[in-house]
């Protein structure tokens, strides 16, 4: 532009001054564009669209809880299959005085066997303890006997007991292992149908929320567990001094196959002693103990040969391999409430009080003054017994 310009101030200025000689000739310049020539825009950049994150993992407890969820909505809708469908597909369950269970189909077929037994059944939590991937769970169920229940007929009449179980959880949130302890004489008890002069617990209430108990692992928890395991410990060394050491003067304690708790020291005592009398070879296993603030759980096996007098039953010497559970209430050291439970059947059965179900029945006994009739033979009948 400036070359423009003064091209053109030249020429007029020029001829103003009179030369007499031409001017010089104007350079021939080149037209310049006001407007800078448009450039072109790079494409633009290419990005994939980022993804979302992927939602956070649930917490153990979350899956812990939906599993839990899952069961009771299964319960209440007696459907079987859903129950069991919150265990592993090689979870094991075990109770006390019957064989185990592993598998989901086992697992269904023995809920279906409880719902088809007892109709409008109902249950409940009252108490729940929880530590890492361990929840125990104190429950009730109550309904009404209207099916088959250990081979006793129906009789129609209310029912209902108090048990609990420990159940372990893998990571996926499913039941990995199951140990369940309930009185299954205590139903038996109120359909009439327990060994004579035995009384039947009163049919529990039914909790309407449960309480909630977290462990802490804290030195109370340790000292608490302590006291637990010299209480047990004085079963083998036959020391009942020892034992109701570890307990408040007002102790109650409330074992699930007797119809009442007992309380005091005294009568601490003198079911220790008739214990170890009956049973002098007496050992108490701890096979499990946690702590939960106040409360202490142990698991354990009880043996002992059948020596002596128990519960007004008269010495056997058959040996017993009991299974229980107690949850014990410590304060300031001392045990101020205990609560066991253990399946009473499994020692009936083993002292030969009452047929084991799970075992098919004896051959019927040959008759007086001859022998058993012969199988009948196929398309035929028996012959019958010579005389």
């Amino acid at each position: 532009m400036r070359r423009m310009y003064a091209a053109l101030i030249l020429a007029v200025l020029v001829p103003a001054c009179g030369d007499e000689n031409p001017p010089p000739k104007t350079p021939e310049t080149t037209a310049v564009s006001a407007t800078p020539p448009a450039t072109v825009a790079p494409p633009p950049a290419t990005t994939e669209a980022t993804p979302p994150p992927p939602p956070p993992k649930p917490t153990l407890a979350e899956l812990i809880q939906k599993n839990n969820d899952t069961f009771v909505q299964g319960m209440m809708a007696r459907d079987a299959k859903k129950m069991a469908s919150v265990y592993a597909e090689n979870a094991v369950i075990k109770m006390a005085g019957m064989p185990d269970m592993t598998g989901r189909e086992a697992v269904a077929q023995m809920h279906q066997k409880m719902f088809d037994a007892w109709s409008n059944s109902k249950g409940s939590a009252s108490r729940i303890w929880m530590k890492g991937d361990v929840v125990i769970t104190e429950w009730q169920m109550v309904g009404t006997h209207s099916g088959d229940f250990m081979g006793v007929k129906a009789t129609e009449k209310p029912v209902g007991w108090q048990g609990i179980s420990v159940t372990w959880y893998g990571e996926d949130g499913l039941r990995k292992e199951e140990h369940t302890y309930a009185d299954m004489m205590t139903p038996m008890a109120q359909i009439g149908k327990a060994p004579k002069g035995m009384k039947a617990r009163a049919v529990p209430a039914l909790a309407q929320k449960p309480e909630i108990f977290m462990s802490k692992g804290d030195d109370t928890e340790n000292k608490n567990m302590e006291t637990a395991k010299v209480a047990f410990g004085a079963f083998e060394k036959k020391d009942a001094n020892a034992f109701v050491g570890t307990m408040a003067d007002n102790v109650e304690w409330d074992d699930m196959t007797q119809p009442v708790a007992s309380k005091g020291k005294a009568e601490s005592k003198k079911f220790f002693e008739m214990m170890t009398k009956a049973f002098p070879d007496t050992k108490a296993e701890i096979k499990n103990i946690w702590a939960f603030g106040d409360y202490v759980i142990v698991e354990e096996v009880m043996t002992g040969t059948h020596k002596g007098d128990f519960m007004g039953i008269k010495a056997t010497k058959k040996p017993v391999n009991m299974h229980g559970i107690d949850v014990i209430q410590v304060k300031d050291g001392k045990a101020v409430h205990g609560w066991s439970y253990m399946n009473g059947a499994e020692m009936a059965m083993q002292l030969g009080l009452m047929p084991d179900p799970t075992k098919p029945a004896p051959a019927p006994a040959a008759p007086k003054g001859g022998s058993a009739p012969a199988p009948a033979p196929k398309g035929g009948t028996a012959p019958a017994p010579k005389k």
